[in-house]
């Protein structure tokens, strides 16, 4: 689950709880600028990176908790080798925010946001020095200001959550920390719902990614799906594939290779997708590579299918091996992809601090 749902799963409950988030970075840490992990009173939801430092981080959260103090927010940077003995050795600022639902003012747009899949950004202005102030801005209104400036760039180049210095009144220039809540741009569209399939959405629950599964079979869907996985039942799913949008990550594993077949040259035609994978052997691939310039796909088009799938070296064939496999391979991919952006948007961004 993304980190936007669960704060609007924790903010409904009403019960306090401390969000703790990765504010900024310098040299190797375990996790990124914008991770977060949620304590409440009885768990810990997300991570930090694990170790001494999220060790150190959910103990002081929980001693806020027991003490129910007014809500307070902490800053504190970590230098990870002489602090916390970790090898990494790089330095993690931690934002510390101590949240009471009924009392925090933010929270109320949140739920609107997420239920419409808005495209969002959570600014946190400011440290315990200067005073913080959140809000949640959803478009480019108030791009004439640095913070609205900022906002917008990062949302029209789906950049990942960042923290600059921002120009105030009075000349002042003070930190401000950037997490866009757009919708994942890691979108995968699986069909078939057989054992690899299965092992495919089992594998690719936990990441941030949407997965839309499909199978002429209703019966070969599980009774529980995860939460970033929604199915169609089609007895003819490869008329599905026109009314899905660009950029996807298409899987093809179905029961049939003929079904198999119809698919792949219908994606292929598209142009506009990502990635074409279909399971199969190398055997498989120039069966269908005939097959596929039979029905006037040019050989530009057939390089773009990948077959066999996953990274190379794991040569397993048992269900499981194939998804970690393959999810690696998709990994890989969206890595580049987002690096790619990242250079795009860099002129955008201040640096880091």
């Amino acid at each position: 689950m993304r980190w936007p749902q669960l704060l609007c799963e924790l903010a409904d409950r009403g019960d306090p709880f401390v969000i703790v988030t990765v504010a900024a970075t310098r040299g190797s840490t375990p996790r990124e600028t914008g991770a977060k992990m949620f304590v409440t009173a009885t768990r810990t939801l997300g991570t930090i990176g694990g170790g001494q430092v999220e060790y150190e981080c959910t103990a002081l959260a929980c001693q806020w908790l027991r003490e129910l103090t007014p809500a307070r927010t902490y800053t504190r940077s970590f230098t990870l080798g002489a602090d916390c003995g970790q090898c990494c050795g790089g330095v993690a600022e931690i934002l510390f925010e101590q949240i009471i639902p009924a009392e925090t003012e933010w929270l109320n747009s949140l739920p609107a946001i997420v239920e419409q899949d808005l495209p969002a950004i959570m600014v946190t202005v400011g440290d315990t020095r200067t005073g913080v102030e959140k809000s949640l801005i959803t478009g480019p209104a108030g791009a004439d200001d640095s913070i609205g400036q900022i906002a917008a760039g990062l949302l029209a180049s789906n950049a990942p959550a960042c923290r600059s210095t921002v120009a105030m009144p009075g000349n002042l220039r003070i930190p401000a920390l950037f997490e866009p809540m757009q919708p994942s741009c890691f979108e995968i569209v699986l069909f078939g719902a057989g054992h690899v399939g299965s092992a495919m959405v089992s594998n690719l629950a936990p990441l941030n990614c949407n997965v839309l599964w499909i199978d002429s079979r209703a019966e070969a869907f599980p009774a529980q799906l995860p939460a970033n996985t929604k199915t169609i039942n089609d007895v003819d799913p490869q008329t599905v594939i026109d009314k899905i949008p660009g950029g996807r990550y298409f899987l093809i594993m179905t029961h049939s290779h003929a079904l198999d077949l119809e698919i792949c040259a219908r994606v292929l035609a598209r142009d506009d997708f990502s990635y074409c994978g279909l399971i199969g052997s190398r055997s498989k691939r120039r069966q269908f590579t005939k097959r596929l310039r039979a029905l006037g796909l040019s050989d530009q088009q057939i390089d773009r299918l990948v077959c066999p799938i996953g990274i190379d070296g794991i040569t397993g064939k048992r269900p499981a091996e194939i998804a970690v496999a393959v999810s690696a391979q998709l990994l890989r991919l969206r890595e580049a992809g987002l690096a790619a952006r990242e250079m795009q948007v860099s002129p955008l961004r201040q640096v880091q601090r």
